[in-house]
């Protein structure tokens, strides 16, 4: 059966960002600010990538049409589900990036937390395209690709770093002058060093045979 396109917005997503005291919660800020600048850069562009349920609006008309959450399959990841239901039925979606659609939330305080809300995300993240899942999974292992690939084409590997380290610094320069968030820059230069560390740790703890535990709530 072909899909009818309708041609309507059907769910519209501002911008959330952590807001805590601690250098690990600056450095959650620009985590987050980096990632929701590449999902609206690429719904620019009509690409679906995901919307955040903590600041989401979803048209009535869009809702009722995938039947509410009560007819969607289970998921960790409720938001993502309900954005990609609406998005599979033709409604057309929007990524706003703009500080009048800025909503402020709390950081998670423990590194086990962290590792937690990580788990979590990437668990609903299976139900992504391919090509997204493996470029997630490229921004994740990125430093251990790029020693291995070291040892046997030094040359490449430092020119697609630094290439990685420009368009990373690019976009969340984009990122903080949209949103007006340009004090934020100190920690925008440890972001680097932090994706190093918490991207494999990340994915090596995806990978323990552990349940998700996030806001009193235990998923297998």
């Amino acid at each position: 059966m072909r899909r009818r396109f309708v041609y309507r917005v059907g769910i519209v997503t501002g911008v959330t960002l952590p807001n805590g005291p601690s250098v690990f919660h600056r450095l959650q800020t620009i985590d987050w600010l980096y990632n929701l600048t590449l999902t609206h850069l690429g719904s620019s562009l009509g690409i679906p990538i995901t919307a955040m349920g903590n600041n989401m609006a979803v048209s009535r008309e869009a809702y009722e049409a995938v039947g509410g959450y009560e007819s969607l399959p289970f998921s960790v990841v409720e938001d993502y589900t309900l954005f990609r239901a609406i998005v599979q039925k033709g409604y057309s979606f929007w990524n706003l990036l703009d500080e009048n659609v800025l909503a402020l939330t709390k950081p998670v305080d423990t590194f086990y937390l962290f590792l937690q809300q990580r788990k979590r995300w990437m668990r609903g993240a299976v139900d992504l395209p391919v090509w997204m899942v493996i470029s997630l999974y490229g921004q994740y292992l990125a430093g251990p690709i790029l020693l291995l690939l070291g040892l046997f084409a030094p040359t490449l590997a430092v020119m697609l770093y630094l290439t990685k380290l420009f368009v990373q610094t690019t976009v969340i320069s984009f990122g903080l002058s949209r949103l007006r968030r340009t004090s934020l820059w100190p920690y925008a230069l440890l972001f680097e060093v932090y994706q190093l560390i918490i991207g494999p740790v990340s994915v090596l703890f995806y990978l323990l045979p552990t349940r998700i535990e996030w806001k009193g709530r235990v998923y297998k």
